[in-house]
């Protein structure tokens, strides 16, 4: 396992890529704010979740799409559908 120096970390994060699930539908405000701050974004099929992220590091790409995840819900009753039924 490689280990990064804080001045690597610092300029991965500073190049870190947005992940969008592409089945993410009602998200435009979202994108036009990542667009209008000049924030990177990508638009790619996840397994789960709404939105990740990767950074480009020495040792090539690092994608966190299976460690770090942000579901995005519309209600608490959603969300707690989603933490009861086949989970």
């Amino acid at each position: 396992m490689y280990k990064y120096s804080d001045k690597d970390i610092k300029q991965m994060i500073k190049q870190m890529v947005i992940l969008i699930d592409s089945r993410e539908k009602q998200n435009h405000h979202i994108v036009d704010y990542f667009e209008k701050n000049h924030i990177p974004y990508e638009i790619t099929t996840l397994s789960y979740g709404d939105y990740s992220c990767r950074m480009s590091a020495t040792t090539g790409d690092i994608y966190f799409h299976n460690d770090i995840v942000i579901e995005r819900k519309n209600s608490l009753e959603e969300l707690s559908g989603s933490l009861t039924r086949d989970r």
